[in-house]
């Protein structure tokens, strides 16, 4: 098949869905389609596929109404006849959607972002343009049906896939670790956990710290590292000073390759208060870490709570800053999360997650789906 992927991230987003739609780009090319991936010039998403080998191309997509984009796009699919095209977000639908049916290929939305109530766009660009939607967890696809009205029979459910080889600590791990925690002035034997996530309001990091305000009460040697980037980080920075924190929390920033911070650390927190199936959860288990996680979206379909990691209430400090307590004073139960999470890690490779997506794609649209 001839496949196309159309995603307008914004250049500085490199995110759960983008890493989703490189993985199952570069996974069907390794099955033999001709595959091509659409991204704005510059951006992150536009590095992460060229340094898998796609073959991309660029386009500034700025706005629903970008005429010269959607005419491009429609000239490329008339002189290339792609079967199938994906697109990721509404924007991606609206300027694809023409140009797609024109040429006859079917149109997928992978839809990964919770909806809001009354989600009117979905009805309006699913009635005109979208084949299927391929969203990464049973429960988005429940608030499809449920919020946007939309036909189950469209929607298929295709969990992210993880490469864990990539994430096994290797042989430099114990070195990096030392000069990371010697130039964050933090003790080789001192407690170390990470939330690798955007600084933003819906990621939970407020929770967070006022969780571990109680958490340094009772292991005063523990640090937290927040590992991104976003328009919360100066709230967050005030809050930490405002609870008295600066010496046990670091804001790393952005960091191109998580896996060495991932390393040097004993858990992974993640707060969030909305999420569909963030992948940081299984390249933590791949890592070797313990894991500590809202029960919101699907992450209880990623870790089976007490065997693979911990779910809590999302948004409730006091029971995250027990959840993390267990974690770093029961050596027991970190290394059994750890084993548990390691052995789920496994079961979310592309061999297991992608070949009933091609099969999907493969067969044609539903019953009672417009076609072109």
């Amino acid at each position: 098949m001839n496949i196309w992927f159309v995603q307008s991230a914004p250049r500085d987003l490199l995110g759960g869905g983008e890493i989703f739609a490189v993985r199952l780009a570069s996974w069907l090319k390794s099955r033999g389609h001709t595959v091509r991936l659409v991204a704005r010039p510059g951006s992150r998403l536009e590095a992460a596929a060229k340094a898998v080998w796609l073959d991309v191309r660029t386009l500034a997509m700025r706005n629903d109404l970008d005429w010269w984009s959607r005419r491009t796009l429609r000239r490329c699919f008339a002189a290339d006849r792609p079967d199938v095209v994906f697109g990721a977000f509404g924007r991606d639908i609206k300027l694809l959607g023409l140009g797609a049916r024109a040429a006859g290929a079917r149109v997928f939305w992978l839809q990964g972002i919770p909806l809001s109530d009354g989600s009117r766009v979905h009805a309006r660009l699913d009635r005109k343009f979208v084949d299927g939607y391929i969203v990464p967890s049973q429960h988005l696809k429940e608030e499809l049906i449920r919020r946007a009205g939309i036909d189950p029979a469209k929607i298929d459910v295709v969990h992210p896939a993880l490469d864990p080889k990539p994430f096994e600590p290797d042989q430099s791990v114990a070195d990096y670790g030392d000069r990371f925690r010697l130039g964050q002035k933090i003790a080789v034997s001192a407690p170390v956990a990470i939330c690798p996530a955007r600084l933003i309001e819906g990621k939970g990091q407020q929770v967070l710290l006022d969780a571990w305000a109680s958490v340094v009460k009772e292991q005063p040697d523990a640090y937290l590292l927040f590992a991104g980037e976003g328009p919360c980080k100066g709230a967050l920075q005030a809050q930490t000073r405002r609870l008295g924190l600066e010496s046990r929390v670091r804001f790393l920033g952005h960091l191109s390759d998580i896996r060495p911070a991932l390393w040097v650390s004993d858990l992974m927190i993640l707060p969030t208060l909305s999420d569909s199936f963030p992948v940081v959860v299984l390249e933590a288990m791949a890592s070797g870490l313990a894991v500590v996680a809202s029960r919101v979206g699907g992450i209880p379909e990623q870790m089976i709570d007490q065997e693979s990691g911990l779910l809590v209430p999302p948004g409730d400090a006091g029971a995250l800053a027990a959840a993390i307590l267990r974690v770093l004073s029961d050596a027991g139960l970190r290394m059994a999360l750890v084993r548990g999470g390691g052995a789920r890690a496994l079961e979310f490779t592309a061999d297991r997650c992608f070949p009933a997506l091609e099969a999907r794609i493969a067969r044609g649209p539903a019953a009672g789906v417009p076609c072109a």
